[in-house]
């Protein structure tokens, strides 16, 4: 959760009010956050709500307390002129960075605090809402050095010299990764491909090189900037426009006039920053049952615009209207959230319950803690991995029709939803090697498949025996004193399995029904993934055991 630092006299001079560091602590609660320490001038907040990049600056926090204080209530207004600047995208940057936003701000006068607040708030945004660069990075430059048109292009990563943000001599793109403290870190990014990203204007000047620096002539802004262009480059273009917007909105809430730019795609021409009004209409009973409070309707809607919204309520439907720098009001539970945040929850009475029930566990809960008791007994080393593994690792052990993919992974190592238990012990082992032998490792968790576009999820049991030598017994004797000690019977069925040794797997059957596998794991499958230790291992599905218990 991002941590900022802003200045008290700054914050009470974008306020246009005096307020003390104890009132602010208050205050600060009504935007998710938290006053972390106090040093002079200087409050440390910790903004816990990773999904509002407005609020991590003192602009953006200064927006909402606002609204809070009744300074200003309802939408913000802003204006965005009409601006002669374009920027000419390559199609060749497809396949490397393929999204970019822009936008210049004039007349700002930033002064140290707010030259502090940009530079913060830009880092913060790459940091955590960018996935530290990969999915957003941002450049600031000085307007008045930039001739437009501006262009983004794909280059040879040998074919064009700068001087990087300071430093001192001109370098190569690909001698900026190996040479500059930026570049060895986020060289990774690139990783991989033939050509660099890399904004240059009409005259050829380098202007950055996204995502790794700008140059340390046009991209190198101060406190005494006056006229500033900002770019931000990724790979999604909503989260783009919001990166950029956030960023304009707090320049334009320290005076500074917004100006579009005109972005030339190959197969389409669009204008940034865009901010406009968005809609989400939705039950107004549904919203007052979650609030569990009798408010009156004015009162409702009073509330909503301290969080810098409107509403408008008419037959049992109400509708909210927001800007789009926000990105987190999708249901009604939102919009009942942001009422209780204007009202706040200190205020609200607690209720003592009509019905009064005895809180227990489940049957599921009970059927695993008695699970991971008996394996524990056994001696076997229990695991939590991760629910997300590598398709290829999962794709070896079943059929690739079945597995659930994510649409926007952040790693090609965690791109589906585990089918078995199995494929994450294997994704594990195989970056972890030496293991003292011999080794006996249990999880229970989680698996998901998808059949007849429906969602299957499961609870199982898996075991796995490692060692120089191992054997279907091993893991046969395990399966018998697990069966004996909860009490059930179970019989094997002889099956040959994807990713079991030939004559050396079989099912599990309870009362008849398939309730899991038991094998020898096939040396093709360990050493695709380079794994020298054969393994045996059972996997049983505690939700079929529920069903039939």
């Amino acid at each position: 959760m991002p941590t900022i630092e802003v200045s008290h006299k700054d914050l009470t001079r974008l306020l246009g009010k005096e307020i003390t560091i104890e009132d602010l602590e208050n205050l600060i609660l009504h935007i998710k956050g938290e006053v972390d320490e106090v040093l002079g001038d200087i409050i440390k907040i910790e903004v816990k709500d990773t999904n509002r990049p407005d609020l991590w600056s003192v602009e953006g926090i200064v927006r909402e307390l606002k609204g809070i204080l009744g300074i200003e209530t309802g939408l913000p207004s802003y204006h965005i002129n009409k601006g002669d600047y374009t920027l000419i995208v390559d199609p060749n940057v497809q396949e490397i960075r393929p999204y970019v936003a822009a936008a210049v701000v004039k007349n700002i006068k930033l002064g140290k605090h707010g030259f502090s607040s940009l530079i913060q708030l830009q880092e913060k945004i790459m940091s955590t809402f960018g996935r530290k660069r990969r999915k957003v990075a941002i450049g600031t430059h000085n307007l008045d050095l930039i001739k437009f048109p501006v262009y983004y292009k794909a280059v040879d990563p040998d074919s064009v010299k700068f001087t990087p943000l300071y430093e001192s001599s001109e370098m190569t793109l690909r001698e900026v990764l190996d040479k500059t403290e930026t570049g060895r870190k986020y060289k990774h990014l690139l990783e991989g491909m033939d050509k660099y990203p890399l904004l240059i204007d009409s005259k050829g000047e380098v202007i950055s090189f996204p995502p790794i620096i700008n140059s340390n002539t046009i991209g190198k802004i101060s406190e005494n900037t006056r006229n500033i262009f900002i770019d931000v480059t990724g790979t999604d273009l909503e989260s783009v426009s919001i990166a950029l917007n956030s960023i304009v909105l707090a320049l334009a809430d320290r005076g500074g006039e917004v100006y579009s730019v005109t972005i030339e795609y190959s197969n389409d021409v669009i204008e940034t920053p865009v901010i406009e009004e968005r809609k989400l209409s939705t039950s107004y009973n549904k919203i007052k049952r979650i609030i569990g409070m009798d408010l009156k309707d004015s009162c409702i809607v009073d509330l909503l615009k301290k969080r810098r919204l409107s509403a408008e309520i008419k037959d049992n439907e109400i509708t909210i209207k927001y800007l789009n720098y926000r990105n987190d009001i999708i249901s009604a539970q939102d919009v009942a959230e942001e009422v209780l945040i204007a009202y706040g929850y200190n205020k609200i009475q607690p209720k003592t319950p009509s019905i009064y029930t005895k809180g227990g566990l489940t049957k599921r809960r009970l059927l695993i803690d008695r699970i991971r008791e008996i394996m524990v007994g056994m001696r076997a080393i229990e695991l939590y991995t991760p629910v997300l593994v590598s398709k290829d690792v999962a794709g070896s052990l079943y059929d690739k029709k079945y597995l659930i993919e994510l649409l926007n992974p952040v790693s090609t190592q965690h791109n589906v939803v585990r089918p078995t238990l199995l494929a994450s012990f294997l994704q594990i082992l195989a970056n972890n090697k030496g293991i003292p032998l011999p080794a006996e490792f249990f999880e229970v968790g989680i698996t998901a498949i998808k059949r007849n576009l429906r969602r299957i999820e499961e609870w199982k049991l898996f075991y796995t025996y490692l060692d120089s030598e191992v054997s279907f017994n091993l893991a046969k004797e395990k399966l018998e004193r697990l069966f004996v000690e909860i009490h059930k019977k179970y019989s094997l069925q002889k099956t040959d399995i994807k990713f079991g040794i030939p004559g050396r797997s079989g099912r599990i059957l309870i009362d008849g029904v398939d309730a899991g596998w038991i094998a020898e794991i096939h040396p093709a499958i360990l050493d695709k993934l380079d794994i020298d230790l054969p393994m045996v291992c059972f996997e049983i599905s505690i939700s079929t055991l529920l069903k039939l218990s």
